[in-house]
């Protein structure tokens, strides 16, 4: 069995001190945002990266608080799901912000997952334009 240096990469990553070489060209260059009764569907892009969340205004406005507040070390917080696997929001001391899907566990001490990292300036603009309906919207 050959090794497989990718394995455990993401957890490496995810737990790594802000590094600007990871957030170099990560701003968000499209969303989207579809409502149906209280639940929120919110399509992020980053560069070639898509990812989708559903969520509620309250969860949006708490994340709202958290980003806009600063923060002395790593905080993560669910802000949502993608199909039946969790979605978190990681904000670091610094402006690095990720959001990661938390998939399932593959093992005792690894699980599989993937995210996208944000500007933090940019997340916080992009959800003040959604909670106050700015942006691209569309009711069903």
């Amino acid at each position: 069995m050959t090794s497989q240096p990718w394995i455990g990469e993401t957890t490496k990553i995810r737990n790594a001190t802000h590094d600007s070489q990871i957030l170099a060209g990560r701003m968000i260059t499209d969303h989207d945002v579809r409502r149906h009764g209280s639940n929120v569907l919110l399509g992020i892009a980053v560069g070639n990266a898509v990812l989708n969340v559903l969520t509620s205004d309250n969860l949006l406005k708490e994340w709202l608080n958290l980003v806009d507040r600063p923060h002395g070390g790593l905080v993560e917080t669910r802000m949502g799901s993608f199909g039946q696997y969790p979605v978190s929001l990681n904000l670091r001391g610094d402006e690095s912000v990720s959001i990661f899907v938390d998939g399932p566990v593959f093992d005792p001490s690894k699980g599989q997952a993937a995210g996208i990292y944000l500007e933090r300036a940019e997340l916080k603009q992009l959800l003040a334009d959604v909670l106050h309906g700015h942006g691209q919207s569309h009711d069903e």
